[in-house]
Parts: structure tokens; sequence; C-alpha cells
């Protein structure tokens, strides 16, 4: 019998889809057996926003088809990213392994029992860090495949890989050679490394890229399945971010091998889908942030002290 990890499910102010994910959620084979917890992000000054997130509050108080569900409501707003990265260290202290989803992030009945298979398969996996449910477009003949892109879209991982997250992007940046910024940008299809330097400079508020950060520097990788298990329903502007609008792919649910595909196909699968999306502007600026010294980034960090 595989063991079942809990879900962590962030939310804030957006109540449709909130009961969109709930609902699909406990249509999921393994939901009665699963410990839900949900963390109820406060509101801000906007009276409209406290109206809604009062509305989440009432539905998420009273939820049954799960084995247990335990609610933290934020008495004041954190933001997303204090929000989640509390919120999963929270689930963790407790745990072994967490299930993460948002409430944008609607899930197909076998999204349990898959990411559960996959959190017991790769546990004893010391390279295989995350495992995402969502496929950008890599199709193959395996099941499964390992690469460096790491998707928060629906995301599972384990409490000793977790307790290594380094949020601190001048930390990030020396471990990082120039090569490697070339390798985490994967081989310079997408700017994730300028993200780093964009919360460096304070002109962005994020996590996500910091964890994948932390992949990357510790050698670690990500578990992606070909058949996504997960559809995000939040590319309608109203979230905290906004998302890259890809096609969300559905291959052909075939017979595939039972393993993890890693090769330099997938690598170059998935800077063409990036390249793809990248602007002339945002490429150079990559390039630009990619090659700059590390002593520049010191002095950026002390003077935005």
């Amino acid at each position: 019998m595989i063991s079942r990890a809990p879900v962590a499910l962030f939310v804030h102010a957006r109540v449709d889809h909130t009961t969109k994910v709930i609902n699909a959620l406990k249509l999921n084979e393994l939901a009665d057996l699963t410990e839900l917890y949900i963390f109820s992000d406060g509101a801000r000054t906007d009276e409209d926003e406290k109206i809604k997130v009062a509305s989440i509050r009432t539905l998420i108080s009273n939820i049954e088809g799960f084995k247990k569900v335990e609610v933290v409501e934020r008495q004041k707003n954190y933001g997303l990213k204090k929000n989640i990265v509390d919120g999963i260290s929270y689930v963790l202290a407790k745990h072994e392994n967490v299930i993460v989803l948002e409430d944008d992030i609607v899930t197909k009945p076998t999204f349990l029992i898959n990411m559960n298979t996959y959190l017991n398969k790769y546990k004893q996996c010391d390279d295989i860090w995350h495992i995402s449910a969502w496929n950008i477009g890599v199709d193959g003949d395996y099941d499964c495949f390992k690469s460096h892109f790491m998707s928060c879209w629906g995301w599972a991982t384990w409490s000793d890989r977790w307790q290594k997250l380094e949020l601190d992007p001048l930390v990030i940046i020396k471990q990082m050679t120039i090569n490697d910024r070339y390798k985490f940008n994967l081989n310079g299809s997408y700017p994730f490394f300028s993200h780093i330097i964009a919360n460096l400079m304070k002109k962005r508020n994020t996590w996500a890229v910091f964890w994948a950060a932390t992949i990357f520097i510790n050698g670690g990788k990500t578990i992606t399945p070909t058949i996504s298990e997960i559809s995000n329903i939040g590319m309608d502007g109203s979230g905290t971010h906004n998302a890259i609008d890809f096609q969300q792919e559905v291959f052909e649910n075939k017979t595939r091998i039972n393993s993890a595909e890693e090769s330099t196909r997938v690598e170059k699968v998935l800077s063409s889908i990036f390249k793809s999306r990248l602007s002339n502007k945002d490429e150079v600026k990559m390039l630009l942030y990619a090659l700059l010294p590390t002593f520049i980034y010191i002095l950026v960090a002390k003077f935005k002290k």
C-alpha cells in the first residue's frame, strides 16, 4: 500500500475558482483517505476583497469528503509567497511529504493516486526533488520524464528536500557559475535567472523561482508525467501574478514505458517551447544578467539594503 501524502491548498479571494478546485479534489480516488490543509490568506485594505475573503472562509469552513480538514486563517494579508512558504513548512513539520495546490488548479480524478505513486517511487532517489502534475508539452514513449524544469501547477515534494529551500537571492547567485546560469535558463531559452535578479532588486517578490533554483544548485531534478494530472483555470487575470498562458497539452492516452525518460531530446523540446515565447528584449536582458560578474550583484544587494 502506498502512503498518502497530505494536500496543502492555498486560497485567497477567488470563490468560483476555489469551489471548482475543491469539488474536483473530492472526486479523487484517495480523497477520503487524504488530510487536507487549507491556508486562507487575509484580505488587504480593499473592501471588495474583504467580502471575497469572508466568502472563501464560509466556503472552507464546512468541507467534507476528506480524512481530515484543517483550515489556517491568516489574520492579515501574508501575500502569496509568505502564505505558501510558511504553509508548506507547517505541513512538512508534521508529515514527510506534501502535495501542493493553489486555488486555480483543477485536478483529474487520478491526481492523488498518481502523485502518491510518484512520491513513493522516487522517495529514495536523491536526485529527484520535485514531482510536477502538469506537462508543458513534452510527448514521448515514457509515462514521465526527468528534467530541470519545475512547474508549480500542482506539485509535490518531501520534507528533507524542502528543508534546504534557499530564499536569499544572493546566496543563489553566488553558487551559480555563468554556465550554471545558462543551464538554469533551460539552455538559454527562458530568463529564470533574471527572476532571481528581479527579486534581488526588489522588483518582484516570488517564491517558485527560488524553489527551482534550490533544486538546481543541489543537483536535483523534477519528475513530470507525460499526461498532465491538472488543468489551470487561472488564466483570466484574477491571480496575484500573471501566468504565461501556455497551451495545456492533451496527449494520446496510449500505453507508455513505465519509467522516466532523461535525454537531450527532452531538453531540446523544453527549450523550444520556452524559446518560442521569449521576446527579443527579454532575451537580451537574460544574456546580460547571466553574464554579469557576481560582485556586481553583491554591490546591488548592499545598495538595496
